[in-house]
């Protein structure tokens, strides 16, 4: 039986017949016991009432069933509960609703809702009426909505909200002195009241207010106009005969005009003469101006920043006012500014209190053991000192005790470094194949970061990676394997080897196994080969040995001669081993080759017939050899390439002279020559054996 569960009932039947193949079940029918409420969408199945593996047995019956048929039994999901409706509720009668429905109720931050008075819940989730999960509800309260401010705004901003947040307006239209034409000054009920609302909001738009005139009035009164009508009056000095030192003679706009929405008025004023600037100089200096000018000096002090302490920071009228004035000149001594207290704070603290006093700081890190990372244990200037103009403040933030950097170093060096630092150190031995044996190339914590309280740095030695076997594999290979063990390969020579052919490596340095050095390279002889015999017969034999040997400086080249041949001197008859053969590890070439022919020595033309002389006789005896057992051919004719034929050869009577065999036995020289046994000669085709010699007469 598989498990059906989270099914539902056509899937569960479709898995209950596929498993029941093997047991020859033709269909499956699922019964429904009944519903049990589950996390599982409803109609799922919830439960199965046979085992998970149980053996299925189909009905096989002709009566009372399906004949084939499996049935087994199920319970269904009826869904998740439903979620109860919170909304509208306050949070004790929440609770009090979540604790008989037996739902586990929490509370997320209140939000702001316009249509739902503060202090009930506002929304849930899920929602009501939704399935619960795990039956867990999480409801939160409103926290009202904030009537806006309209102040100084127009009122098509509140029209616009009055439809979003569902209060209605009511406009009421009054001349205002502060506010321009068209702006709200005055609402009610008052900005953040709580929506939503009983009754309409009601909106007082201002109508605007006329501009009072200025001209004809002197300074100090159309300041004091100004003043009454919050107008911020732009004032200008012009010479004018006619008017008075600091009477107004102009202004813009004109008077019964309405207030500009900037409450920006422009007047003109006669030129007198103007106000010394008294900015930056002490008070001895403002008063020494102010008696000699003859106008009245109020001074008040104040923290000033930018300025030295007993220094104007400012002053009112501006410089370049016109005198006389009707009013003093108020100036403001500054006090200095004093430097906030930093010590003991953390970092961001300090740059917070920095902010809030309006100074800038100078954050330097340094080791510092007595005193906690992060926290300030020194500045300058010390507290509560007067701090210069534009000068930071600079402060000493501890950086703990930074970690020492083990790594790239040999273990022994580690240690040694540790043991100085009064730092554990654990060590763990780790095969890397890029780090060479003994040397760090892993630390926790990191080089640089704060020392932890128990000085316990834990480091990773690598043991190295061994050398891989380069001997026997051929040069490409030998780089392939370098490359992926990132080894540089070093070929440091050759030499002959008889067993690697040329291009394999024959010995290598560090030996296989070795860890792999620490300037990764590794030096390899590569093999040349072994010397194979070249096919020397019929070629110079000099030649042949003198290239050989350049070749291979190991061979050693001997070479015999042979007076008796037809061939040209230093021509090579034989060789051992053969061409094509690989010499013995002796490197031993051996060529047998034609020696320069005595004087007395003539070969007969064409190669083909052999002379012997001897010192002092002058009878010889003509005898007639033959070659390979072919037909004679006359004498003094060479044989022809397609038919070598006999060879003729002279023999003289000196016994030091051998030249030819089976010389007829009544002869003298047969006993000469019964010693030889074989003889070589060369004719136009090549070697050929002498098989039989005949005498064919004497001649002078």
């Amino acid at each position: 039986m598989p498990n059906v569960v989270g099914m539902t009932v056509t899937e569960a039947e479709r898995e209950v017949l596929a498993a029941g193949k093997s047991v020859r079940a033709t269909s499956a029918r699922a019964i429904v016991a009944g519903y049990r409420e589950s996390n599982l969408e409803r109609g799922r199945i919830a439960s199965q009432t046979e085992r998970v593996g149980r053996t299925m047995y189909p009905y096989w019956d002709d009566v009372g069933g399906k004949y084939g048929e499996v049935t087994f039994t199920v319970y269904l999901s009826s869904g998740p509960r439903p979620a109860p409706d919170f909304t509208g509720k306050s949070e004790r009668a929440a609770r009090e609703l979540a604790q008989r429905e037996r739902v586990a109720l929490s509370f997320g931050a209140a939000k702001q809702n316009f249509r739902v008075p503060k202090g009930l819940v506002s929304e849930q989730r899920p929602d009501p009426g939704e399935p619960m999960s795990r039956s867990r509800v999480t409801a939160y309260l409103s926290d009202g909505y904030p009537l806006p401010n309209y102040k100084n705004q127009t009122v098509n901003a509140a029209l616009r909200d009055s439809g979003k947040l569902g209060f209605t307006v009511v406009q009421q239209a009054e001349r205002n002195l502060l506010a321009p034409a068209g702006i709200v000054f005055d609402q009610n009920p008052p900005p953040d009241t709580l929506l939503p609302l009983r009754g309409p909001v009601t909106l007082k738009v201002s109508q605007g207010w006329p501009v009072p005139r200025f001209i004809g009035q002197p300074e100090s009164a159309g300041d004091k106009l100004a003043q009454r009508y919050r107008i911020d009056l732009v004032k200008q000095a012009q010479d004018n005969a006619r008017v008075p030192v600091g009477e107004i003679f102009d202004q813009q706009p004109p008077a019964d005009e309405l207030i500009p929405d900037n409450r920006k008025v422009n007047v003109t004023l006669s030129a007198g003469y103007p106000l010394p600037d008294l900015l930056g100089h002490d008070e001895a200096y403002a008063r020494q101006v102010a008696k000699t000018l003859g106008f009245e000096l109020t001074i008040s002090r104040q923290p000033e920043r930018e300025h030295t302490a007993g220094k104007i920071a400012g002053q009112t009228p501006a410089a370049g006012t016109r005198l006389p004035l009707d009013s003093p000149v108020a100036v403001v001594a500054s006090e200095g500014w004093r430097t906030p207290d930093f010590l003991k704070l953390e970092e961001n603290q300090a740059r917070s209190l920095a902010d809030e006093k309006q100074v800038a700081l100078a954050v330097t890190e340094r080791v510092d053991r007595a005193t906690q990372p992060g926290i300030v244990f020194d500045q300058s200037p010390e507290p509560d000192t007067l701090l210069p103009p534009g000068r930071p403040v600079e402060i000493l933030v501890s950086s703990g005790f930074p970690t020492p950097r083990f790594i790239e170093m040999q273990r022994s060096e580690a240690e040694s470094r540790a043991a100085q630092n009064s730092i554990r150190l654990n060590v763990e031995k780790t095969a890397n194949v890029d780090i060479p044996a003994g040397l760090v190339f892993d630390q926790s914590p990191k080089p640089g970061t704060p020392l932890p309280a128990d000085s316990r740095v834990s480091v990773s030695v690598s043991s190295g990676w061994p050398v891989p076997d380069f001997v026997g594999q051929s040069e490409e290979r030998a780089l392939a394997t370098a490359e992926a063990n990132k080894i540089t390969l070093v070929t440091v020579g050759s030499r002959e080897d008889f067993d690697l052919r040329p291009g394999y490596v024959v010995t290598q340095l560090p030996e296989p196994g070795d860890a792999i050095p620490a300037d990764r390279h590794v030096q390899i002889l590569l093999s040349l080969g072994w010397p194979i015999a070249p096919d020397a017969v019929g070629r110079q034999g000099r030649n042949i040995s003198q290239a050989f040997s350049q070749a291979h400086p190991n061979a050693t080249v001997a070479l015999n001669e042979r007076v008796f041949t037809l061939q040209a001197a230093g021509t090579v008859l034989s060789q051992t081993p053969k061409a094509g053969l690989k010499l013995g590890r002796d490197q031993k070439l051996e060529l047998v080759i034609a020696a320069e022919k005595p004087v007395w020595f003539w070969p007969a033309t064409g190669a083909a017939a052999l002379t012997a002389l001897c010192g002092g006789g002058l009878l010889a005896r003509r005898y007639r050899v033959q070659v390979n057992g072919r037909t004679p051919v006359e004498q003094g004719v060479s044989p022809q390439a397609d038919n070598p034929g006999d060879v003729t050869c002279k023999v003289t009577r000196d016994p030091g002279s051998q030249l030819c065999t089976g010389a007829a036995a009544d002869t003298e020289d047969a006993q000469a020559a019964d010693s030889i046994l074989h003889m070589k000669v060369s004719v136009d085709l090549g070697e050929q054996t002498i098989h039989s010699v005949a005498i064919e007469g004497e001649e002078g």
